[in-house]
């Protein structure tokens, strides 16, 4: 009886353990098979199959290929992302919208997670990219989104949405967020680029824009109707209309520390026609690139404030000052010199004194983009990469960081022949260091004997 109830136990616990975690659903467009089933080995051959098969907790799992816009109608706990994702072999997945009624549909469905995705417009006449509508607890991060007519993101009517670590190129509205009843949405550490509007909040509140780098759109950031939204630690470079426009009917919008540089004309980086909006949060401002204000007792702080483009008497009150020599910057490389084939270590130490400054830094190696991040300075911060010494020879480390200002730190490592390596030559000397060796040695036998 003990072995039974044992066993029920054991069988109840698993039943439990596969209703929470869900099974992976594999999908691959270059299989032939002749039944898809979903398993590894017998993938389905498009995106939507998978989902339709789908329950909760399930993992959608790409093969390396290009694909068709899908829809995720009423589905609870579900993940998609390419084949080797949480891993060092990553697999390229594109995904084209064809037409412009179509995108990647996300409706009345709950805790979906979307990463590393190509999602790519077949042609300059469709719409979206992803269309968030009715949902929740919805995030997309490193995806790639380009050549939009429309939108790149939509999100209609939803909450608790997050949208991060990812780049959006030649958009319309990179992302649109609209109506009151979308709430809890945050927008964190994207790239943005030579779109019309980068972001544009319209019929929206709470919305949180942070760490991102918006550049070479024709407005940066775009509030119509909206109330009580973040916008800070951005920055917005070479944006031909303005940095960051407010409409008349927004109010309570908060924008602060901030980087302005070189947006629009005519004194049009920041423009303000709503209602008690603010440009500082009681304490720090922004940086703007043609403030020309006087700092005497240089406390980082503008001495006169930095008045915005206006209907009203709107300004930065505490507009931030040229970070210039601010920040010490050291990088560490272990092992160095290093042996082909072995993990190095790159360990970026920034130290500053002020707790504002905003920076995009960026690692190469031999001129090849290896990693990026945005990170806001404050006291000591430390970043870890990893790279893969795969070639002997000398290599060029180089990290940039830029922002207010720019700071570059470049630095060498040897990487020397694995012992496996076939053309690995022994040095001159040693062949010296042996004949001198034996020839002791035989010195010292005939005199043993």
């Amino acid at each position: 009886m003990r072995r039974v109830l044992m066993v029920g136990v054991v069988l109840l616990f698993l039943i439990i353990i596969s209703g929470t975690e869900g099974n992976p659903i594999y999908i691959d467009v270059d299989a032939d098979v002749e039944i898809e089933d979903g398993s590894i080995q017998n993938p389905y051959s498009t995106i939507q199959k998978g989902i339709d098969n789908a329950t909760a907790n399930d993992n959608i799992i790409i093969r390396a290929g290009n694909y068709r816009q899908f829809r995720i109608n009423g589905l609870r706990s579900l993940q998609i992302y390419p084949y080797g994702y949480y891993n060092d072999s990553l697999e390229s997945v594109t995904v084209f919208i064809p037409r412009h009624n179509r995108s990647i549909f996300i409706h009345n469905s709950t805790n979906i997670f979307i990463h590393g995705l190509n999602i790519l417009a077949e042609n300059a006449y469709n719409g979206r990219g992803v269309y968030i509508n009715a949902s929740n607890n919805i995030s997309i991060s490193n995806i790639s989104i380009s050549h939009h007519h429309f939108d790149g993101v939509q999100i209609r009517a939803s909450d608790s949405i997050k949208i991060s670590n990812s780049r959006f190129y030649d958009c319309a509205k990179a992302i649109k967020i609209l109506t009151y009843n979308s709430s809890s949405i945050t927008i964190d550490n994207n790239t943005i680029s030579d779109s019309t509007n980068g972001i544009k909040l319209f019929h929206t509140q709470g919305v949180i824009v942070n760490n991102n780098s918006i550049f070479q759109c024709y407005r940066g950031i775009y509030i119509d109707e909206s109330y009580n939204n973040v916008i800070t630690n951005n920055e917005f470079y070479n944006n031909s209309h303005s940095g960051v426009t407010i409409l008349n009917n927004s109010y309570n919008n908060s924008v602060f520390n901030n980087q302005f540089v070189n947006n629009g004309d005519h004194n049009s980086q920041g423009i303000d026609h709503g209602v008690n909006n603010s440009w500082d949060d009681g304490a720090y401002g922004n940086w703007w690139s043609d403030y020309s204000g006087i700092d005497i007792d240089g406390n980082g702080i503008g001495d006169e404030p930095y008045h915005i483009n206006s209907s009203y008497n709107v300004a930065d009150r505490y507009p931030l000052m040229d970070t210039t020599n601010i920040f010490t910057v050291t990088l560490f490389i272990n092992p160095n010199p290093s042996v082909q084939g072995q993990l190095v270590d790159i360990i970026l130490s920034i130290e500053q004194d002020v707790d504002w400054v905003s920076m995009r830094v960026y690692l190469h190696i031999d001129g090849d983009l290896h990693d990026s991040f945005m990170t806001d300075l404050n006291g000591t911060i430390i970043h870890h990469f990893t790279w893969k010494a795969s070639s002997k020879g000398t290599h060029e480390i180089r990290v940039t960081m830029e922002g207010v200002v720019t700071e570059e730190v470049n630095r060498t490592i040897e990487v020397r022949p694995s012992t496996s390596d076939s053309s690995t030559s022994i040095p001159d000397y040693a062949y010296f260091i042996l004949a001198a060796t034996t020839v002791f040695l035989a010195t010292y036998r005939r005199r043993s004997f």
